[in-house]
This record gives structure tokens, sequence and C-alpha cells, in this order.
């Protein structure tokens, strides 16, 4: 009898019952493809939520699997996605779905198959970009023969020119040899504010910068060079000042 009672007090509340702020709580505890991949379809209230709501549906990680779902569900949303994370080495689902994409942020650990790579820049939503950061490596090999590009010399020549709209361009893998593999010779882009590069010689930078000329914020990471480490060797980083723009160099 009083096992009947307890139960019969116990109290229980659908999820779908909560007020719209406790929801919203629990969003901010799962990350963007969780909720419109947990929630979207669920009923029409939580779509209509997760639709007005569009702070939760305005960045993904492009997804690796469930793809019939995901194509389904971005013919809905998938204009209101102005950043997307690609964490893999290729692409599982067309840039064509996210038409007003304004950042990407390729974090894949592995290098991207270059065919792969060059969607993205062949793309016709690429020109419209407004950021573009890059983690990690994208070229298995890098190319010093003038007639076959690698990904990496393609890239620099579709970010340095002046029919895009990037503002922000991060390049963390290290850059090498950029007057052997013609990573100077470049176009300037005027709408470039932010640029932050990893060279392997930090003389590099002035090869680069002449092409951004409305530059305000440059961050470099970089072995010193000879003079300032000479002088700095107890330091573990130093700052340079180039007209508006301040380099950081970092010691390893």
């Amino acid at each position: 009898m009083s096992e009947y009672i307890r139960k019969k007090n116990v109290s229980i509340t659908m999820f779908d019952n909560l007020p719209t702020e406790i929801i919203l709580d629990v969003f901010d505890y799962l990350s963007s493809n969780e909720i419109i991949y947990s929630f979207f379809y669920l009923n029409q209230r939580l779509q209509n939520l997760l639709i007005k709501q569009q702070y939760y549906i305005n960045y993904l990680q492009l997804p690796i699997s469930n793809f019939n779902f995901w194509q389904k569900i971005l013919s809905i949303i998938g204009s209101q996605i102005e950043l997307l994370i690609i964490a893999h080495d290729y692409l599982t689902l067309s840039l064509d779905y996210f038409p007003n994409l304004k950042s990407i942020i390729i974090t894949s650990p592995y290098s991207m198959i270059d065919k792969q790579f060059q969607l993205i820049l062949q793309n016709k939503y690429f020109q419209k970009l407004h950021t573009l950061k890059i983690k990690n490596e994208i070229v298995s090999e890098r190319s010093y023969n003038e007639t076959e590009l690698d990904n990496e010399q393609i890239l620099f020549k579709k970010v340095f020119d002046n029919e895009n709209n990037l503002q922000v361009f991060e390049y963390l893998p290290s850059l090498t040899s950029l007057r052997l593999r013609k990573l100077e010779s470049l176009n300037i882009n005027f709408l470039i504010r932010s640029l932050k590069l990893n060279l392997s010689e930090f003389k590099d930078i002035f090869s680069l910068i002449k092409y951004t000329p409305n530059l305000i914020y440059l961050n470099i990471q970089s072995e010193p060079p000879y003079i300032i480490r000479r002088h700095a060797v107890n330091n573990q980083s130093q700052s340079l000042c180039l007209e508006k723009k301040t380099i950081s160099i970092e010691e390893d």
C-alpha cells in the first residue's frame, strides 16, 4: 500500500511542458548539432522555438552521418547557418546548403583530400565569406612546381585577391619557402582586417602584408628573427609595432 502511495505522489513533467526559459537553459549545454538533431522534428513548438531563437542554429559542425536527415533539415534552416566547422578531411555535404555562410573554420587533424578542399574554394559561396580559419594542415605534400599548385598555393591566391569579401584570415599550418613556392606573388586584398599566420621564417611576413593595406590586427607565430632572439633570450614574447599593426613573436 505504501509503495502504491509513493508511486502515486511522484510528479512527472514532460520536457515539452517545461517553460521556454528552462528549455533554452538546457540548450546552452548542448552543441548546435545536438540541438537540431534531437529537437527540431520533435514537435511543432520546439521547431518554432528553434527557428525563432536563431542563435542555436546559426552555426553547425559538418555532420558525418545521417545524411538524409541533414539534407532534409538543411533545406529548411540552411540559409540561417552563418558559421560552418569542418572537422574532417572531406566534405560530407555541399556548401550549396549554406547560401548565407559567413565563416568557415577547418579543424580537421588530417590533410584534406585535394579535390575536397578545392570544392570549398571553387564554391560560389566562398567569395561571400567574411572569415576563414584553418587550424591544421591542408596539404600532405607541398609543390615546388610552377605548373602544379598544391592546396596551400591555390588557397593563398584565392584569399589574397580583390574578388572576395574576406576580412579575417587565420592559417596556422607552418608556411615555408614562400618565394620558391610562388606564395609571394599575390594580389591586393583591401578588405582583410585581421591576419594570423604561422611562418617558418619571420621575414616572410613582409612579403605578405604588402597585399593587405587596410590590415588592423596582425598575429604572427614564428621563430624570432636573429636580432630579436639575441637581445631577448629571457623573454617569452616581444612586440613590434609596424604602423598601426602589432606583431606578436612567441618563442617555443
